[in-house]
């Protein structure tokens, strides 16, 4: 992908992940309600079976995997010195460059944040603070990936049209203030999603950035 496309390719890679975000957990939601927990695991488990056929079915699949089976016997067995000195060099790469040691940093404690849709915090939120139903809680999950699309699917322009600090400042900000909002409003439900929601679109501006400055001109190593 050519670099001026790089945002947009982005943009629509992460959008199709973020729509079987949306239909994943609101058709799980509805089949617990429907036919029951045990019933559910079994229509996830066919559901593998089903991707398992669709990946043998992709052309070509066969000769990739010898031409990848080729080069691994082709090549000797790195020892453990060399894999050692490799990340030791990549360490330093990335502690050397201030663009990456910030970034490294900053998403270290970006991901300790307890407000992500999959953390433990808002799982209790839902379901033990609140007594959601599984279809109920599935459709808030869905609500969050609906709300990251809308924020990948922005980010391509924004990017376009701002400089990259000042978008990417801007997202922390977005996320920062509706995030907030959540937690204030946490005695109402409904009002914790939409803030959160909200929130949920400036995260994934903020993760677009990240993905553009880990892929413009980085060694693939």
């Amino acid at each position: 992908v050519k670099g001026e496309d790089l945002s947009e390719a982005n943009s629509w890679f992460f959008s199709t992940l973020r729509l079987m975000e949306i239909m994943g957990p609101l058709i799980g939601g509805l089949l617990v309600t429907a036919f029951g927990f045990r019933a559910s695991i079994l229509i996830n488990i066919l559901s593998f079976t089903a991707t398992l056929f669709f990946v043998f079915r992709l052309k070509q699949l066969s000769t990739l995997l010898r031409r990848e089976q080729n080069h691994t016997n082709s090549s000797r067995r790195p020892s453990f010195y060399k894999v050692a000195s490799n990340f030791g060099r990549s360490v330093k790469f990335v502690w050397g460059s201030p663009v990456f040691r910030s970034l490294v940093i900053m998403m270290f404690f970006w991901n300790l944040s307890s407000l992500t849709p999959t953390s433990t915090t808002v799982t209790y939120f839902f379901n033990g603070a609140h007594h959601f139903s599984p279809a109920d809680y599935g459709a808030v999950m869905s609500i969050f990936g609906l709300f990251s699309i809308v924020g990948f699917v922005a980010s391509s322009s924004i990017y376009r049209q701002m400089s990259f600090s000042k978008a990417l400042s801007l997202a922390v900000v977005w996320q920062a203030s509706f995030g907030t909002l959540a937690v204030v409003f946490s005695s109402f439900p409904l009002l914790f999603v939409l803030f959160l929601s909200i929130a949920r679109a400036g995260s994934a501006v903020m993760a677009m950035g990240t993905f553009l400055v880990r892929q413009t001109d980085v060694p693939r190593h």
